[in-house]
């Protein structure tokens, strides 16, 4: 009848914990049981904690109250309390035996309670009225608590533990005095004066007797008694009064006797002294007890099995207890109710939706209704409530299942049939409603969708019921949207275009004021307590935060109130800052942290949290991983050394603290803990400083999470933290070997994909390296990721593009063999192995330690290597897209534009190439083959050409075409919105607005044509047909046209020109090797700069963009113009000079200038037809006034090249986008620059016709030339060498030794070659006409006639034919035995003839069993013959015996060593049958088989086969299992062979090499060997040499074999050609060699390194040393000021103040100074002034009045430009208002944050979109006094005395993001809805103040600074600066010199003077 209930939706009786474990609470006295105790831990609780696993599938658990117990706990006498609460705990929740009592001869400890009743303590007051002193102890150790209504007296807490023990002994007596009286003058009952008499022990036993009262065998108890118990110390017995004692320990004794099953009471007689008596106790003691839970354990769980299996009674059971946990704490909204009831009566069929945000208590409604709901039927018994509360169980993560169950709850309610199939759900589920009683009413509730796994959320009309009938009414809850992996999934618009918008909506609101109140005071009235007047103010103001009152929140703030009593009246701080949720959890976390112990409680939160969940025994294990954990619980103990781990009682206490906020859910098949709520899932400190601890503590963390799930366990724990225990357990050394009894992970592979495993390694695997080796260097791991079917390589790749992680070289080499491997693993997983391998292996001597050791994984698993190149790409990433006509790049994206008018968008900050964006551009064509033939992009802008002359302009971000107009040339973008294009007629300029669709502005030039027409900025040069009149038009800020000059003017020295801004052109003729500039001033006066000399006439000039140059490309070398106004150097100089012709057809810098944006400038060369490419770097040093330049990259790639872009980056070099017309290529150039000289390429060998493998040694085949090829493959260098090159061969045979070859040409001409000298030994035409059948026999060859029945033997050395006795009769076949009997069998296959070649002896045999049609093939293996039939019948005849045997039918054989291979007929069965060893073996082939071969190595065979879907298998013939099924290429043809350990495969129209390893031989690493991409995290630098000396004896090495000079640096460096280069340009200039460099002692060695030329080659050489080589990066010199010390001074501790003597007023002297990142050094002048607004993205402001000085700065976020917004005017208008605001007066010195915050009012008010960080400082001139508000990684730092003493905290978000200030409109919208964003904004701003000293220096910066200079470098420049002003200009000039990361830079600097005449600086 219950479960009948129970199914129809009532849960009355049902509790709110679920039952699934067994937990026994250990009542014991602790002195004289600790034996007994650990042993139990030791021996038995571990074989109790397997049986209850094994056997029932539930945990067992014990608690121990020896540990966990926090100093608190007993300050604040809790302790008695705690265990009762968990015996009482144990007792409702064990499923089985839960309390054990061990007692002996001790009674226990006997404390005072820790409160005593109201009524009780009067009637002892009164009892001792006549002792005063009795009495005024009794009140002044007890104080009256009022907030619960039956009022009680708590005993107060220990301050003084010496006086309070001898306090506590005389309140005993008191109270036991006391009691007694009270009970003789019957005022208390006899249990009330018990209470104060009995110990803890014994009440611990007394309340388990009572919960226990109506259980049976739920208890058992073990009494011990000790004969010699006189001679043991006091630890085993009583002290004190004795008699007392005895008589109560005796009464327990009995009670226990009297309530307990005899065989549930155990007693045991032991002379404890006597060791062998004492074991032998012991031993029965652990045995008996095992047995004994054993069998409790046994009888109750057997009631359990009936249900335990019943899956859908256990679901159900589990959201009947969820719902009434959540009910617990519902109060009543009425008005929500009412709109519930109102929909549950009405007639509508829709359903009903709450919608709320997260915490507003949408579950807690959902919970309370399933109660109500029958209450508002007049039929309530006809009315079921089926509930799925989402998420909240282990079977409810997904959709499926809990849908699955409602269906069969259905049929069980209205009896109906169980469907037959669940496939489709929601259809079940919509037909099975249907068949509901009409008189019946169901109520189908769906809480918390957003808790369902992503998969579901994806697309809800897969699942989600449409239909419902009239008496099915459904509830759904959720919040409207969630986002998870940086996407949102909008769950309530789904929703609502399901139901078409005719759902019924409840909005869900958080509380306001007066129901928030209500709730707590019905909360209050529930649990019988209430609140002083005080403690209610308090409270008061959390019900009027409106945004977080939610009942979450609410709740949150009333458990805190239930530890409060009334006479405490001083607030607790932390308590009253509560503003929110996130608030509350904090202060709940540190409540409970002190009733548990902040480290263990902390922790295990934040495991939970890390994981996403984690099983019971998960937590146990990882908690008892960290050491720091159980430092803090073993304080007092230790555990056994062999189970070293935390006791479980301690994270169930935690459990059961938190299991309102806590749920079980099944996650990878486990069910786990995790938290209910999303506040608490996503909690993360506010507090600065906590937040900077909490980031560094989860590195810690996640190293032990991440070590438990990879089986990385210590063996050992520290015990350096208490000498004490180290005294107490006698330890012989502080580290000391434990078992720490973690359990271990399932393998990768057992049984199924170990998911759990995998999942946890995954999470942050691309943020922390100390990860990867068991993650991205370790094969398992990666099989099971791609296997598993969850992922792909591409998800793995982007995790790491997304990362916060920058990779070291060696990670980033392996990412790059990932991506060059994507496109093959994604679709072909099992190839991982095989790729590797491929990849790795030529380089195997180079390699490092992790990747070495994944290289060596993938041979034992796959001992198979790729050896030719042209079945892999040698690209990063190859893209067939088909027919390419335009490629263009930008900072973050790669366009690509087809003639099919589809556009293509690829974000390359991404391995791989990720597509963003793809359209397919649809716009209004005149004509039907108009297409697209250009386009010009300004993102998210595209501006389209087509050949008909429109611009087609397509909005990437709106995915549509948003104008059309008619256009004859796309000129340039103006600015991130506006583009210049000339008309169709091409006699007008217009300016387009994109975003707006609108025309801007034109200009005409009336009766002329625009022949030529070039934008730079501001100005447009306009060359016209008539007269040639060139026109300069300039565009202002409102894009208006203004015609700057007109002239027609004849080009000096050459007809071609090319405009390189507003006042210079460069003209030259492709006739002459000189060119001229002209150079035009303000008053448009011209010069001309002639005679450039480029020493020969072009063949093609390019202007380079981005360095605003030219490029000059002659016959012989490629030379750049890069003119330099201001010095007045107008000459050219060379980057490449060659002997032989130059082969570029393109040369251009199209490429982003990323991190070198101002620094470097790149150029690319390439040939088209030829694949070759070079890149160039070069740059212009200011101070020197000269340019330096290198060769980065020289490369012949495998395509033909049509266009090609490129990036530069630090960490990734070099990358090349290149198209070939149909397909994008992507190549790393830097890896392929260093590590192509380390790959030995294989050539492939080009064959048209399937070739033969004979002899196991050649190759044989016939080309399409009809040349018969026989070739030899050399197994160390893998390349075939030809043997032999013959036309026309039709029969052909290889001697015995394979020395010689007998061929027979197509004209019966037989011929003889010498397989080693490719000679012909002999010929003759004698068998002219003749059909031969031909063998080898020994070094001779044996040609058989079947037409004259003639044998002729041909003598191997003289070649003399000896014809032999002919055959008796007529045959059709022959073949040679091993042991030279030649066989021939009859036409009539009736007979065989035998010939011994020995003896010559010939005999006949008759076949009279052989009954076929015809035989097509007879073979001879070992001692049978084997004749194969044409209807492919298998017969097998022994030589010996005679006698024939039939095998399996087959279509293909094969015959390998004694072996004979079979194929099915079905084509799937390949059978084996060893005549050798008389033996058939059958390998189940998955696919039909094309082709196969075998292998025999001497400890295995394995067998390789091509099936019909072109993949290769290789099989394992012991046991038939498939070891690989690989993926070689699409074009795989139909053979298979093997040769000297290399399998050939034919690919296409060549042969396709794959060696065959040896798994259990590595080749050894050579540690000489290394190379520098796997050395440096930044590949860019990999383009340098380290030490000249070094590269000499490398290369003596490498040609003479050297051995290394013992002096020289224990490293070898691979050098790529390019190094080669460029060392030799070096050595040239220093009229040296090579072998110079040898000779060099070690007090003079050349390291060409940045030492050397920062300190000796720029010191001394006026010249440039060598042109080639000369730029060095300074990158890895310099550290981010956020990993610098910070100081001399800590964090937090404040700068002393002033002697107090000093009195005089301070003056603020000040100095500013900024540079933009695209701005070259000197500094120029005007970039000294504030106002001149020249920062780039940074932006400042000072003010100063009478004493006060206000300064700021703030540094704009320039991703904003991808949101199309400018970061400059962000920061700028932030700065403005702050600036405006200062100089009001209305803001005092010590309110820079209120500053800030009203200029961000402003900034929100003018609806200026963009973000920035940002720091202002006000200083007192009076008191000296600094305040700061800082938000972000903008800062300062204060020097004192020369030396940084503070550095301001840099804030991040995620940790690799600034914090920010930002308005989007996204933001702006918020203040709509009441929020003052302002206020959430500088929430956590860091605010402080210092006391500064005389001569103080305060700098402050943006990050352009702080990233690029040290403090100990300030220190420096400091030192050396004689003013303020030049120390601002000498740290601008070193930031940008040694720039570690390119950024705008603005310094402000303070000094605090006393000399009040200063003027600004």
């Amino acid at each position: 009848m219950e479960d009948d209930q129970l199914y129809r939706g009532r849960f009355d009786h049902v509790g709110n914990r679920q039952l699934n474990s067994i937990r026994i609470f250990v009542s014991s006295t602790f002195t004289d049981t600790a034996e007994e105790r650990n042993g139990l831990i030791d021996l038995v609780y571990p074989r109790l904690r397997d049986y209850c696993l094994a056997t029932y599938n539930v945990q067992f658990q014990y608690s121990d109250m020896r540990w966990g117990i926090q100093s608190t706990a007993a300050n604040t006498h809790a302790t008695v309390d705690m265990c009762l609460n968990e015996l009482d705990t144990c007792c409702q929740l064990s499923m089985a035996t839960n309390c054990i009592v061990l007692l002996s001869h001790r009674y226990g400890s006997r404390f005072s309670p820790a409160w005593i009743p109201e009524h009780i303590f009067h009637s002892f007051e009164k009892c001792l009225a006549s002792n005063l002193e009795e009495k005024m102890h009794l009140s002044q150790m007890y104080r009256l608590d009022e907030n619960f209504l039956e009022k009680r007296y708590f005993l107060r807490s220990i301050e003084d533990q010496e006086q309070w023990d001898e306090s506590e002994k005389k309140l005993q007596n008191i109270l036991r005095k006391a009691a007694d009286l009270c009970y003789e003058q019957k005022l208390i009952t006899k249990d009330e004066r018990d209470d104060f008499h009995i110990s803890v022990t014994a009440q611990e036993i007394y309340r388990a007797l009572k919960n226990n009262k109506d259980k049976t065998r739920r208890m058992i108890c073990f009494l011990r008694e000790i004969h010699d118990i006189d001679q043991l110390d006091s630890k085993f017995q009583e002290t004190g009064n004795i008699t007392e004692i005895q008589q109560l320990l005796k009464n327990v004794k009995t009670d226990l006797h009297q309530a307990l099953d005899p065989s549930d009471v155990y007693t045991y007689q032991v002379r404890w002294k006597d060791d062998s008596d004492r074991t032998k106790y012991l031993n029965r003691f652990f045995e008996e007890f095992y047995q004994a839970v054993k069998a409790q354990v046994d009888l109750h769980l057997k009631i359990y099995e009936r249900k335990r299996d019943d899956k859908l009674y256990n679901q159900v059971l589990e959201h009947a207890i969820q719902s009434n946990l959540l009910a617990e704490r519902f109060f009543p909204r009425p008005e929500i109710f009412e709109q519930i009831k109102a929909y549950l009566t009405s007639t509508t069929n829709e359903p009903c939706v709450l919608v709320g945000e997260s915490g507003t208590g949408k579950s807690s409604i959902m919970a309370k209704i399933v109660n109500e709901i029958p209450k508002w039927y007049p039929q309530s018994n006809s009315i079921s409530v089926i509930v799925r509360f989402l998420g909240a169980t282990p079977s409810s993560s997904d959709i499926r299942r809990p849908l699955i169950s409602i269906i069969e709850q259905i049929c069980l309610i209205y009896h109906l049939d169980r469907p037959m199939s669940s496939d489709n759900v929601k259809e079940t589920l919509e037909n099975i409603l249907q068949y509901i009683p009409k008189n019946e009413h169901l109520v189908l509730l769906l809480d918390s969708f957003d808790q369902l796994q992503i998969s579901d959320l994806t697309d809800l009309s897969i699942w989600l019921p449409e239909k419902f009938p009239t008496n099915v009414k459904c509830i759904l809850s959720t919040i409207a949207e969630i986002e998870m992996d940086n996407k949102t999934y909008r769950i309530y618009d789904q929703i609502k275009a399901i139901y078409k918008n005719e759902l019924i909506e409840i909005q869900i609101k958080p509380f306001n004021e007066q129901i928030a109140q209500q709730a707590f005071q019905s909360w209050l009235e529930i649990d019988r307590r209430c609140l002083t007047p005080i403690q209610y103010e308090w409270i008061k103001p959390k019900f009027n935060l409106r945004h977080y009152a939610t009942p979450l929140f609410i709740s949150l703030i009333y458990d805190q109130t239930l530890t409060w009593h009334s006479y405490d009246d001083t607030p607790d701080k932390a308590f009253l800052s509560i503003k929110n949720t996130r608030d509350a959890i904090g202060y709940l976390y540190n409540q409970l942290g002190i009733k548990h112990g902040q480290m263990l409680f902390r922790r295990a939160m934040r495991y939970v949290q890390l994981a996403g969940g984690l099983s019971e025994l998960e937590i146990e294990d990882i908690l008892s991983l960290d050491d720091e954990v159980l430092q803090s619980v073993f304080v007092h103990y230790l555990p056994p050394l062999g189970i070293f781990r935390l006791p479980s009682n301690l994270w169930i206490r935690i459990r059961n603290d938190m299991h309102k906020y806590l749920v079980e859910k099944d996650i990878d098949g486990i069910p786990c803990i995790y938290f209910y709520h999303r506040s608490f899932q996503h909690y993360q400190p506010m507090n600065v400083k906590q937040l900077i601890l909490d980031g560094e503590e989860k590195e810690i963390l996640e190293k032990i999470r991440l070590a438990y799930f990879s089986n990385e366990y210590k063996s050992t724990f520290d015990m350096s933290y208490s000498s004490k225990l180290v005294k107490k357990y006698n330890l012989p050394t502080m580290i000391i070997s434990v078992n720490r009894c973690l359990t271990q992970q399932k393998p990768w592979n057992y049984s199924h994909y170990n998911l759990r495993r995998l999942h946890q390694l995954c999470i942050n695997i691309n943020r922390y390296d100390f990860a990867h080796r068991f993650t991205m260097f370790d094969y398992d791991f990666l099989s099971t990721y791609l296997l598993c079917r969850e992922f792909q390589m591409s998800d793995l790749l982007y995790d790491f593009s997304v990362g916060a992680l920058d990779p070291n070289g060696e990670l980033r080499f392996l990412l790059k063999q990932y991506e060059a491997s994507t496109q093959i693993l994604n679709q072909y997983p099992t190839n991982l192995s095989f790729e590797l391998i491929y990849r790795l292996h030529s380089f195997i001597h180079q390699l490092p330690d992790l990747t070495l050791n994944l290289l060596a994984q993938c041979i034992n698993h796959c001992p198979l290597r790729l050896l030719t190149d042209n079945e892999r790409q040698q690209s990063l990433v190859e893209l067939l897209l088909s027919d390419i006509i335009d490629l263009a790049i930008d900072a973050h994206r790669v366009f690509v534009l087809t003639s099919n008018d589809k556009l293509y968008v690829f974000s390359h900050h991404y391995y791989g190439l990720l597509r963003t964006g793809y359209f397919d551009i649809s716009y209004k064509k005149r004509g039907g083959k108009e297409r697209l033939v250009s386009f010009l992009c300004q993102y998210p802008y595209i501006c389209c050409l087509s050949s008909n002359s429109s611009m087609v302009v397509l909005d990437c971000e709106g995915k549509q075409v948003t104008m059309q107009t008619s256009c004859g040339k796309l000129i340039s973008f103006l600015d991130d919105e506006h583009i210049l294009l000339a008309t169709a007629m091409n006699d007008m300029l217009e300016i387009w607005n994109c975003s707006k669709n609108c025309l801007v502005s034109t200009y005409e030039f009336p009766d002329d044509i625009i022949v030529n027409c070039t934008y730079r900025k501001p100005v447009v040069r306009v060359t016209l047909e008539r007269n040639e009149i060139v026109s300069y038009l300039t565009i202002d800020d409102d894009h208006q046209f203004q015609l700057y000059r007109v002239t027609n003017e004849r080009l000096p020295n050459g007809d071609q020109e090319i405009f390189l801004n507003d006042h210079a052109e460069f003209c030259y003729s492709f006739k002459h090797p000189k060119a001229t500039l002209i150079l035009t001033d303000e008053n448009k006066a011209r010069q001309l700069i002639t005679n450039i000399d480029f020493q020969s006439p072009p063949i093609s000039v390019v202007y380079l963009s981005n360095s605003k140059s030219i490029a000059w490309l002659n016959r012989t070398s490629l030379m750049i113009f890069h003119p330099l106004y201001d010095e007045r150097i107008f000459q050219p100089f060379s980057i490449f000079n060659t002997d032989a012709d130059i082969e570029y057809d393109v040369i251009h810098d199209n490429a982003p200038a990323g991190d070198f944006e101002g620094q470097s400038y790149f150029l690319v060369g390439f040939c088209k037809t030829k694949g070759l490419i070079d890149v160039f770097e070069w740059r212009y040093l200011s101070e020197e006034q000269r340019h330096e330049y290198r060769q980065l990259v020289h490369l012949q790639l495998p395509i033909s090249i049509d266009q090609c872009v490129f990036t530069a980056g630090w960490f990734d070099g070099i990358t090349l986008y290149c198209s070939d017309k149909n397909s994008i290529y992507k190549y790393n150039a830097t890896m392929l620059t260093y590590l192509h000289a380390s790959k030995s390429v294989v050539p492939s060998l080009s064959i048209d016709h399937l070739p033969k493998i004979s002899s196991d040694q050649y190759l044989t085949f016939t080309n399409k030339d009809h040349y018969f090829q026989i070739m030899t493959l050399n197994p160390t260098t893998h390349t075939f060498q030809l043997c032999l090159l013959i036309h026309g061969i039709k029969q052909y045979q290889f001697s015995q030794n394979s020395s010689s070859i007998l061929l027979v040409s197509r004209k019966n001409i037989v011929s003889v070659y010498s397989l080693k000298s490719s000679k012909l030994l002999w010929t003759t035409n004698e068998f002219e006409h003749r059909r031969l059948q031909i063998h080898s026999f020994q070094s001779s060859f044996l040609l058989v006639c079947l037409q004259t029945k003639q044998i002729f033997l041909i003598d191997g050395s003289s070649f003399a034919i000896q014809c032999l006795q002919p055959l008796l009769i007529e045959c059709c076949l022959t073949t040679l035995a091993s042991d030279n009997r030649l066989y021939a069998l009859s036409n009539d296959h009736d007979h065989l003839v035998e010939l011994n070649l020995n003896n010559k002896n010939m005999r006949t045999i008759s076949l009279t069993s052989l009954n076929v049609v015809k035989i097509a093939q007879m073979y001879s293996v070992d001692n049978y013959l084997i004749f194969h039939t044409d209807d492919d019948q298998v017969f097998l005849w022994h030589r010996e015996t005679e006698m024939m045997t039939q095998l399996e039918s087959t279509g293909r054989l094969l015959i390998k060593n004694n072996q004979l291979l079979l194929v099915s007929k079905d084509n799937k069965n390949i059978i084996i049958h060893d005549l050798k060893k008389s033996s058939r073996q059958n390998i189940q082939i998955d696919d039909e088989i094309v082709d196969f071969c075998i292998k025999n190595d001497d400890s295995e065979t394995y067998l390789f086969v091509i099936c019909q879907d072109r993949l290769l298998r290789m099989y394992q013939v012991s046991n038939g299992k498939q070891i690989l099924k690989l993926f070689i290429h699409k074009d795989v043809k139909p053979f298979i062979g093997i040769l000297h350990d290399h399998l050939l495969l034919k690919v296409a129209n060549h042969l396709c090499l794959i060696q065959i390893l040896n798994k259990n031989t590595l080749p050894p690493k050579r540690s000489l060997d290394t190379c520098l991409l796997f050395q440096e995290s930044m590949w860019m630098t990999s383009h340098t040499i380290v030490n000249v000396k070094d590269i000499a004896s490398d290369q003596q090495k490498k040609s003479f074999n050297h051995v290394k000079p013992a002096h020289i640096d224990k490293y070898f460096y691979t050098l790529s050609d390019l190094d080669m280069k460029n060392l030799k340009c070096y050595l040239k200039e220093q009229s040296r060699s090579l072998s110079d460099l040898t000779n060099l002692e070690n007090n003079d060695q050349d390291d060409i390194s940045l030492d050397y030329y920062v300190n000796r080659i720029l010191a001394d050489m006026s010249e440039p040393v060598t042109e080639n080589y000369r730029y060095h990066h300074h990158h890895q010199h310099h550290h981010h000021h956020r990993h610098q010390p910070t100081t001399k001074r800590a964090y937090d501790e404040s700068i002393r103040s002033l002697p107090t003597d000093y009195s005089d007023t301070f003056a603020i002297e000040l100095a500013t100074c900024g540079l933009q990142k695209n701005v070259k050094l000197p500094i120029p002048y005007e970039n000294f002034s504030l106002s001149n607004g020249t920062f780039g993205d940074d932006a400042g402001f000072t003010m100063q009045r009478d004493q006060y000085t206000f300064i700021g700065i703030s540094d704009g976020a320039g991703g904003n430009l991808m949101y199309g917004y400018d970061p400059r005017v962000f920061s700028e208008a932030l700065m403005r208002h702050c600036s405006e605001l200062s100089q009001t007066g209305k803001y005092s010195i010590s309110e820079p944050k209120r500053l800030l915050c009203d200029a961000f009012d402003r900034v929100q008010a003018e609806k200026c979109f963009g973000s920035a960080t940002a720091c202002v400082l006000s200083i007192d001139g009076q008191t000296g006094r600094l305040h700061s508000v800082n938000i972000g990684d903008s800062g300062y730092v204060i020097v004192r005395q020369g030396y940084v003493v503070y550095r301001s905290q840099s804030q991040e978000m995620n940790g690799d993001c600034p914090r920010q200030l930002d308005v989007y409109p996204w933001t702006a919208s918020l203040k709509g809805q009441g929020l003052n964003y302002t206020q959430i904004s500088v929430f956590d701003a860091i605010c402080q103040t210092f006391e500064l000293e005389l001569n103080d220096i305060i700098i402050l910066s943006t990050d352009g600074l702080f990233d690029n200079v040290s403090d100990f470098q300030i220190e420096q420049i400091l030192a050396r600066s004689n003013s303020l002003k030049q120390a601002a200009k000498e740290l601008v000039t070193y930031a940008v010199r040694y720039y570690v990361k390119p950024d705008d830079i603005l310094v402000l600097m303070a000094r605090v003077t006393t000399n009040t005449n200063l003027l600004y600086a």
